[in-house]
């Protein structure tokens, strides 16, 4: 889905036959609504169509359709400050999506989304695992792209611990933008890795 915009644009041209489609295009006409919105950061506050969605392809057992169903009832509770119940879904996308090699993208995204909602628990050592198994999953298909997003959040977990570390995979998330070509996107890293020195009086 590379335009969400223009997804949810023609999803609304056939908003007056929604009624009239079958259940299982119903179900899939809200699960690519529900993901353009996501891709253009629209939060959601209610779990009610998404459970409804999840209980469907459950039952009609479709694994893509139901790895995206968790996915994206997952962020709904992430969306809802729910963070136990937003890992819960995560995990349960993650192992379908550990048995479906073509959703690697989804999965590297997964796991990193996990880490994050770890690492605001304070759960490191777990969160640091969810990030490395990202990681492993970005390698291992060739996606050097989601390296210094994750290299970042990696730095972050030292903040506490190991400035050098910190430090260390700060670097490495710039030096890897820069591989990739990624002005734009090395030049926050350079803002957070500016204020690490900044904090270490340097």
């Amino acid at each position: 889905m590379d335009s969400p915009d223009s997804t949810i644009y023609y999803l609304a041209l056939l908003k007056d036959s929604f009624s009239s489609l079958p259940k299982e295009a119903r179900m899939y006409y809200q699960l690519l609504n529900i993901g353009a919105e996501d891709k253009m950061y629209i939060n959601h506050y209610s779990d009610t169509t998404m459970l409804d969605i999840v209980r469907f392809y459950e039952d009609y057992g479709n694994p893509e359709k139901l790895m995206l169903a968790y996915y994206y009832l997952g962020s709904t509770y992430r969306d809802m400050y729910d963070a136990p119940r937003a890992i819960h879904f995560y995990q349960k996308a993650a192992d379908l999506g550990e048995k479906l090699p073509q959703q690697h993208e989804l999965l590297s995204i997964i796991y990193g989304q996990i880490a994050e909602l770890l690492a605001y628990q304070n759960v490191y050592d777990e969160s640091l695992l969810a990030t490395r198994k990202a990681l492993n999953i970005c390698k291992e298909h060739g996606d050097s792209l989601s390296y210094p997003s994750l290299l970042c959040h990696i730095a972050r977990l030292w903040e506490d611990a190991d400035k050098d570390s910190m430090l260390y995979y700060y670097h490495a998330a710039y030096q890897q933008a820069l591989h990739n070509k990624d002005i734009e996107g090395g030049k926050p890293i350079l803002v957070e890795l500016g204020a690490v020195y900044f904090s270490l009086n340097k």
